[in-house]
C-alpha cells in the first residue's frame, strides 16, 4: 500500500499544525518560515524570489551586434584607405616623373632610345598610343615602332622597382633591320647584368611590317604578319614567331608567309623554320632553315631550302613560268638546295635548287615556236603542249638580276625528250640551248618527210635537234624554222608551184 493510501482523509487542527512543524524543519529557503502573528495564529512566511538581473543570451546578442558594427566600420575605413592609396598611386603613375622612370627602365632593358606618346596607367594595366625604340648604328635592329600598345602590368609593379606582367600587346607596328655599322655602339645604354627591370612573358603585335635594308628601297619586306616575341622560351632563349604575311624580295616573285620561328643566342639567329606559299597557292610549300649571323654583314649566310609540290612559276617567275609550268619537289643533291645572302646588302641573294616533278604532279613544256611546228608536222596535238610526269629534273638558279634553268632532263618515253638550259636576264632577254628529241618511231612515221632532215642525230632511242633559244620572256624565239626550211630545201630543191609544205603551213593557225 502506498504512503498516500495510509494517510487519513481528515486531519485535526493539532495534526495539521504538527505536519506544518515537520515541514518547516526542512529547507527554509524552499518551504518558507513558520511565524506567529500578533493574534496568536501561525503562518508560513515564504521568501520572495527575485528576478535575475543578468540574462546571458541577450547580453551575447548585444555583444555580437557591437562586434559587427566595429567590423563594418573597420572594413569601411580600410577600403577608404585603400581607395585613397590607389588613387594616389595612379595619380602618381600618370605623372611625368613616373613616366620618365618607366622610359628609363625600358631603356635599361632594351638598350634602345625610347619614346612614349600618350602614356597612361589604369587599374588593369598601362597603355600608350605610340612606343618607339631606336638602336645605335652598330645594331642590326635599327628601330621598332608600335601603335595601340597595352600592357598587362602586375599590381606590385606600380610600387616596386621592376615592371612585370604577362604580356604587352600592340595593334600594329613596324620593324626595320639593316646591316650593322662596324665599330659603332650596339646599345644606347649598357644592359644590366642581373634581372632586367622590365620583364614580360610575351610581346605580341597583331599586324607587323618588317623591312630589311634601306627603307626607301628594301631588299626584303614582310607585310601584315602577326608577330609574337618571347624573351624566354622553354629552352631559355629569346624566340620570335611569325604567322602569315606577304613576303616581297626585290626582283623576285611574291611569296606568302605561312609561319616562321627563330631563336636568338647572342648575335646568332637560328632559323628553326620559315614556310612559304606561292602568292595564290597553298597546295605546296617552300621551307628555309639554318643559321644567320647579322653582325657579320660581309660574310654570306646560308639557309637550307626544301620544296614540296611548289609551283615552279613562283620560283622562276612568270616569264619562264610560261615555258615550264607545274609543281616541283626538291632533290637531295650535294651543293644544292640553299639560299645564300649577306645581311649587309652588298651582294644579292642567290637561290640554287635541284628539283624534279612533284610525285602527284607533272611538268609542262610550252611557249617556243618549235613545239607548234612539230605538233603540226606529226599531226599530234600532244607535242604542242608536251607533259612530263615521271622523268623530269632540272637545276634552278636565281639571283637579283637573272634566273636560269639548267641541267634540264625531261623525258616522256616513246614520244619526246628535252635536254639543255635556258636563261632569263634582268632585261628580259632569253638565251639558251635546248636539245629536243623525238622517238625514232615518230620520225619514221611522220607525215612530213622533212622532219628526218631536221632530227638527224640519234641516241637513247630518240632523234635529236639542237635549238638556239632567243627572244624575250614574253615572246620566246628559236631557230627551228631555219632548220626546217633548210631540211625541206634539201629534200625538195625546187619548191612546188602550189607553195609546198613550208614552215608557214605548219605554224599557220587552223
Amino acid at each position: 500500500m502506498s504512503a498516500g493510501e495510509s494517510e487519513p482523509e481528515k486531519y485535526s487542527i493539532d495534526e495539521m499544525m504538527e505536519r506544518l512543524k515537520t515541514r518547516s524543519s526542512g529547507d527554509p529557503a524552499t518551504d518558507g518560515e513558520l511565524v506567529i502573528r500578533e493574534d496568536g495564529t501561525q503562518a508560513v512566511k515564504v521568501r520572495k524570489r527575485k528576478r535575475r538581473s543578468q540574462q546571458p543570451q541577450k547580453e551575447k546578442a548585444v555583444r555580437q551586434r557591437r562586434m559587427r558594427v566595429v567590423q563594418i566600420v573597420s572594413v569601411l575605413v580600410l577600403l577608404l584607405v585603400i581607395a585613397v592609396a590607389a588613387v594616389s598611386v595612379f595619380v602618381y603613375a600618370n605623372s611625368a616623373p613616373y613616366r620618365n622612370g618607366i622610359i628609363a627602365k625600358v631603356t635599361s632593358s632594351t638598350g634602345a632610345k625610347v619614346e612614349l606618346q600618350q602614356f597612361r596607367v589604369n587599374p588593369v594595366g598601362a597603355n600608350a598610343e605610340t612606343a618607339s625604340f631606336t638602336w645605335p648604328a652598330g645594331n642590326a635592329l635599327k628601330s621598332v615602332t608600335l601603335r595601340g600598345v597595352s600592357a598587362d602590368v602586375a599590381v606590385a609593379s606600380f610600387l616596386g622597382n621592376a615592371w612585370t606582367g604577362d604580356e604587352v600587346l600592340a595593334r600594329e607596328g613596324e620593324l626595320h633591320l639593316a646591316g650593322p655599322q662596324s665599330g659603332a655602339d650596339l646599345v644606347a645604354q649598357a644592359l644590366p647584368d642581373g634581372k632586367i627591370p622590365v620583364d614580360f612573358n610575351r610581346l605580341g603585335v597583331a599586324k607587323l611590317n618588317m623591312w630589311l635594308g634601306e627603307r626607301t628601297k628594301p631588299a626584303v619586306r614582310l607585310l601584315g604578319t602577326e608577330a609574337s616575341f618571347y624573351p624566354r622560351n622553354v629552352a631559355g632563349r629569346p624566340e620570335l614567331r611569325l604567322n602569315r604575311g606577304e613576303l616581297k624580295i626585290a626582283n623576285w616573285p611574291a611569296f606568302r608567309l605561312d609561319r616562321a620561328r627563330m631563336e636568338f643566342r647572342g648575335q646568332i639567329t637560328d632559323v628553326i623554320g620559315i614556310r612559304l606559299f606561292g602568292e595564290t597557292d597553298e597546295l605546296g610549300y617552300f621551307e628555309l632553315s639554318g643559321m644567320v649571323n647579322p653582325y657579320m654583314p660581309e660574310e654570306p649566310s646560308t639557309l637550307n631550302a626544301r620544296l614540296e609540290g611548289f609551283p615552279i612559276a613562283t620560283v622562276v617567275g612568270a616569264d619562264l613560268g610560261r615555258i615550264f609550268s607545274g609543281r616541283i619537289d626538291s632533290r637531295e643533291i650535294a651543293d644544292s638546295n640553299y639560299l645564300t645572302f649577306t645581311t649587309g646588302g652588298d651582294s644579292a641573294a642567290k637561290l640554287v635548287l635541284s628539283v624534279r616533278s612533284g610525285l602527284a604532279s607533272r611538268i609542262e613544256f610550252a611557249g617556243i615556236p618549235a613545239l607548234l611546228a612539230i605538233s603540226r608536222a606529226l599531226e599530234d596535238d600532244w607535242f604542242e603542249l608536251p607533259v612530263f610526269e615521271n622523268e623530269a629534273v632540272a637545276v634552278i638558279r636565281r639571283d637579283i638580276s637573272s634566273v636560269s634553268i639548267t641541267e634540264i632532263a625531261f623525258e616522256s618515253k616513246g614520244r619526246m625528250a628535252v635536254r639543255g638550259e635556258i636563261h632569263l636576264a634582268a632585261d628580259q632577254k632569253l638565251r639558251g640551248e635546248l636539245s629536243i628529241g623525238l622517238a625514232d618511231a615518230m620520225i619514221s612515221t611522220a607525215p612530213s618527210a622533212a622532219l628526218a632532215g631536221v632530227f638527224k642525230k640519234s641516241s637513247e632511242g630518240f632523234r635529236w635537234v639542237d635549238l638556239v633559244i632567243s627572244g624575250t620572256g614574253a615572246q620566246p624565239l628559236d631557230n627551228f624554222k631555219e632548220l626546217y626550211e633548210a631540211a625541206l630545201a634539201e629534200a625538195q630543191p625546187a619548191p612546188p608551184k602550189d607553195g609546198g609544205d613550208d614552215f608557214e603551213d605548219l605554224t599557220r593557225p587552223r
